[in-house]
């Protein structure tokens, strides 16, 4: 079975995070990762992508507030996509610079998330139950 998102994260409004998205039997198929904040119409989402740090990373951050889950090693090329589904809802890109230092603070509730890895592997691995 092939992956089709095995080039994309989806960031959802449900505050999940999805990758290697496949089809299985007709419908799309993704290992979510839960913990992130669930955001609504008017919040602010701000993405930070960190190409200088080993591994490279992105961290999602709601109104100011970073998000638990982030996502490392990513490429150094990427584009942005936004879906937007609910009527007379918008998108903008208010801002986009480059910050000399990242402001993301990882800590011990951080988790990172592998690109290009299988993260329902992963996912067992993070919160296996005997911890």
């Amino acid at each position: 079975m092939q992956a089709v998102g095995q080039h994309s994260i989806s960031f959802i409004n449900r505050g999940d995070l999805e990758h290697l998205i496949v089809f299985e039997y007709g419908n799309q198929v993704s290992f979510t990762v839960k913990g992130n904040q669930i955001f609504q119409c008017g919040q602010r989402l701000q993405i930070e992508v960190d190409l200088k740090s080993v591994p490279s990373k992105v961290v999602f951050f709601i109104d100011g507030e970073q998000q638990k889950n982030y996502v490392t090693g990513i490429p150094d090329q990427i584009r942005f996509f936004a879906f937007v589904q609910q009527a007379g809802s918008s998108f903008r890109i208010t801002r986009s610079e480059r910050l000399r230092q990242s402001s993301a603070r990882i800590d011990a509730d951080s988790v990172a998330w592998k690109w290009g890895e299988d993260w329902k592997k992963n996912w067992y691995d993070e919160y296996d139950e005997d911890d």
